[in-house]
């Protein structure tokens, strides 16, 4: 099998102005009554292929969600295999993302890094940094593939941890000011702590200057962060959830608007910005998959409008 290297199909994505990436969130409870399958399982798979084979020209990325797929056991997850084994047919070029969340302890992340590239064959994972990033070496050593770190998530909640206060050592300001110059124009602002999530965001940049292959979850939800970390992080990319039914305006335009203003980083952008039920639940006739599909071309000309103004 040819090897598929993630940080060339992401670019290839980003410049044909592709920056949506759907999210693959099948709830059965959700899935209009139309769609017709053996048992709960065949119903999902086949609202899935219907909208994959729909949007596969107007959509960058996909990015199932493991968890939807692991409540069904053994025949979740031969599903989701067979998912990925059809996006890679009917779209061969687009990029696919596990939303796993993955991390243990030094080499027990082999086994989840043979189960997610090697069983799964999927181009790039998210992973927790809980453990400390070095934890997530045996993922990082997958050069050809995207590493994906927990930053700044988008649920109400996220502050809980994630906003919690770090003291802003001389040393840790030093550091970052060198890994990431353009940092010095806000750490001003951060009397003697800063949160969490920034220092999160320069070690995965730290580990990113020798493996190029790390990027970090940034929610939609706090596009006013995304300023800062994208100061830090350069040109890492940004996976960023929390466009639609997570929206606080509700507004579409206004949310990718926000988003692009702090986290676009020119000339290719490097964001990846994820949609899953506002976009896979649109209607309950048949008509599901299309709606999904102009749901993303709606998307692209909201983007592609802003960038022609730039």
């Amino acid at each position: 099998m040819e090897t598929r290297n993630f940080q060339e199909l992401v670019a290839n994505s980003w410049q044909n102005g592709l920056y949506g990436c759907l999210g693959l969130d099948p709830d059965v409870s959700k899935i209009p009554a139309c769609v017709k399958g053996s048992g709960v399982i065949g119903r999902i798979y086949q609202f899935l292929t219907d909208i994959i084979d729909e949007s596969k020209d107007v959509v960058g990325f996909f990015k199932p969600n493991l968890a939807f797929f692991e409540r069904y056991g053994s025949t979740g997850i031969q599903t989701l295999k067979e998912l990925i084994c059809r996006i890679n047919i009917v779209a061969p070029g687009k990029p696919i993302i596990l939303d796993a969340k993955k991390n243990e302890i030094g080499n027990s992340n082999l086994g989840y890094v043979d189960f997610v590239f090697n069983y799964l064959g999927v181009d790039a994972v998210t992973v927790n940094p809980y453990l400390g990033l070095l934890a997530l070496k045996p993922f990082f050593q997958k050069k050809e593939k995207g590493i994906i770190v927990l930053c700044r998530t988008s649920n109400e909640e996220s502050d809980e941890f994630q906003g919690q206060r770090v003291e802003l050592t001389k040393r840790l300001k030093e550091e970052i000011t060198i890994y990431s110059p353009s940092a010095q124009s806000f750490l001003g602002e951060f009397d003697e702590t800063i949160p969490l999530y920034l220092v999160v965001a320069h070690r995965a940049h730290v580990y990113n200057k020798t493996f190029h292959n790390v990027g970090l979850v940034t929610g939609a939800t706090y596009p006013e962060d995304l300023k800062p970390i994208r100061q830090i992080a350069g040109s890492m990319p940004f996976l960023l959830p929390g466009i639609g039914v997570q929206s606080k305006t509700g507004d579409l335009e206004a949310d990718l608007r926000a988003v692009l203003e702090n986290g676009f980083y020119q000339p290719e952008g490097n964001v990846i910005i994820n949609v899953a039920r506002a976009a896979l639940y649109r209607s309950q006739s048949d008509d599901y998959a299309p709606k999904c599909r102009d749901y993303f071309v709606n998307f692209n000309g909201i983007i592609n409008t802003w960038r022609a103004s730039l």
